[in-house]
């Protein structure tokens, strides 16, 4: 296979950190898809610490350049049982990579389950969940960190460590990954250190493989793009540790090879080791290009009735609740026209049993009424559901949409389908009463809350930079008010004088550089406050 600059054999990145490494990653999705497709690789991997939040648009990114996504994560793996909370051990690192849907599939479940019972400062899995959910993965021995290359340092018996692996993924989906980040020009200071200890864990490993038969794979653990961002990667782990950049002690990494690099940059790297070189290329080749369930609505079962469907239970529950709506005697002053209703919710359900809905406004229903019955307070209603009658004759809200004239067709229209937005307001201090059910209702399994993600934007990313940089804290102040609200930092230099002239230091041109760099990077994530996926 062929492909790389000037006819080469490709290489392929099968370690690569992006933004999505929260703590020490600034590698943007579109920047490691386009170099690759540049250089030629007909493929790519994405190996977040722990995580799994940026496959979605990276498979998105890399298919959209042709370039064969590897969705993956470097796991961390509890030394014992991931349930413990023992503050004393040390989570070994794992990387894992899917080669099909089922591989994919398995990826999640021990993703979510890692940050479920495994969680402990870190989503942490272990070797009883691996061998559980192992089918269609693939896995390298990974950084330092490894559990071999732990025991190759530590004193421990590598041969045993990964053939425990291997009895857990199988032969031929375990590799022992080799990796080599001392500079082209040789070693100095911290890079000499690293080098040092790359170079012992790579001569054990050498000697591991040729006693098991397990392959070598070469990998660079790239964290960021490019050589020139290593000044910006160094700013994140500033940020992420909250330590100057003139901090003597704080966490820095001894090389500044941790970038995406090239194949003929990872040839050279790998020139004694041909073999591990090549094996990217093997693996990839193992890799399915398949589609992510990613577009469809995957709504949950609702149980009905015995031998009613859920369109007829729908019909029943909304034409049953219309009638005690119009029961009052009065609506808004007038007697209510009720064939105008009928009229309204045939309609309705028309085009919700149309669009396949049906069952959404069930479930909707379902823990709408539960907090209404246990006195929990319910908003009326807001947004465009606001319109819809069905929703009012479920309870759902508390408008009239005939009363006050509101639209259907803005809550849902059949010539534009996209998910209704139902927004309920529970009372704050029971909203967690109502989680809890739904989570009892449709199970633990099948239920997740939302992820938020915080990304700096341009004043957030000026002041963290300047404070690492030690810049004082009332002129960095003033600096970012004068950032327009909404604003990119390349947008307020072109429209703010002040920050034109400012810019004139060298001190000041260094933070804007370094915080344009890090600006948009996702900085932390959250948990939504009501956003529950089911």
């Amino acid at each position: 296979m062929t492909g790389a600059a000037g006819g080469r054999r490709p290489f392929v990145h099968l370690h690569t950190h992006t933004e999505y490494s929260l703590f020490d990653g600034t590698s943007r999705l579109g920047e490691i898809t386009r170099i690759a497709a540049e250089d030629g690789m007909p493929a790519v991997a994405i190996t977040d610490h722990g995580n799994l939040f940026g496959a979605l648009k990276f498979h998105r990114a890399a298919r959209k350049v042709g370039v064969k996504p590897i969705l993956g994560m470097e796991a961390y793996v509890a030394p014992g049982d991931r349930r413990e909370r023992n503050p004393d051990s040390e989570n070994q690192h794992l990387v894992l990579l899917a080669k099909n849907p089922t591989g994919y599939r398995n990826l999640m479940r021990l993703s979510s389950i890692s940050y479920g019972d495994g969680f402990y400062f870190k989503p942490r899995m272990d070797l009883e969940l691996l061998a559980a959910h192992h089918r269609g993965l693939i896995a390298l021995s990974a950084c330092p960190k490894g559990a071999v290359p732990g025991a190759i340092v530590g004193g421990g018996d590598p041969v045993e460590v990964a053939g425990r692996y291997q009895d857990v993924f199988g032969k031929g989906n375990y590799f022992l990954e080799l990796m080599d980040h001392t500079p082209p020009g040789g070693e100095t200071s911290g890079a000499g250190r690293l080098g040092s200890l790359e170079r012992r864990i790579g001569e054990g490993l050498v000697r591991v493989s040729k006693r098991t038969g397990i392959p070598l794979v070469g990998t660079n653990d790239s964290h960021y793009a490019a050589p020139d961002d290593v000044e910006v990667h160094d700013l994140r782990l500033c940020i992420s540790t909250n330590s100057r950049v003139d901090d003597p002690n704080r966490l820095r990494f001894e090389s500044d090879q941790f970038f995406f690099k090239t194949s003929g940059a990872m040839e050279a790297v790998f020139r004694d080791h041909p073999e591990a070189y090549r094996n990217t290329l093997e693996i990839a080749s193992r890799i399915e290009s398949y589609e992510l369930e990613g577009t469809q609505s995957l709504l949950p079962d609702f149980t009905l009735p015995e031998g009613s469907s859920l369109e007829d239970h729908l019909e029943e529950s909304v034409r049953n609740g219309l009638e005690e709506r119009l029961a009052s005697p009065e609506v808004h002053g007038t007697r209510p026209d009720r064939a105008a209703y009928l009229e309204r919710l045939g309609m309705e359900l028309e085009v919700i049993r149309g669009t396949g809905y049906s069952a959404y406004f069930l479930i909707v229903q379902d823990f709408v009424r539960f907090a209404r019955e246990r006195r929990i307070p319910v908003g009326p209603g807001r947004g465009s559901a606001g319109g819809s009658l069905v929703a009012y004759a479920l309870g759902i809200t508390d408008l009239d949409p005939l009363a006050h004239g509101l639209l259907f067709e803005r809550f849902l229209n059949p010539e534009r389908v996209s998910p209704p937005d139902i927004d309920v307001d529970f009372c704050e201090f029971r909203r967690e009463e109502v989680l809890d059910y739904v989570f009892e209702r449709y199970g633990t399994d099948r239920t997740a809350h939302i992820v938020t993600t915080s990304r700096l934007q341009a004043r957030a990313a000026v002041r963290d930079v300047g404070r690492m940089l030690g810049i004082p804290l009332p002129r960095l102040d003033r600096l970012a008010k004068r950032i327009p609200v909404g604003a990119t930092i390349a947008q307020a230099l072109g429209e703010v004088p002040a920050l034109r002239t400012a810019q004139e230091e060298p001190d000041i041109a260094r933070l804007f550089r370094l915080a344009r760099g890090l600006e948009g990077l996702p900085r932390n994530t959250g948990i939504h406050a009501a956003g529950v996926v089911i």
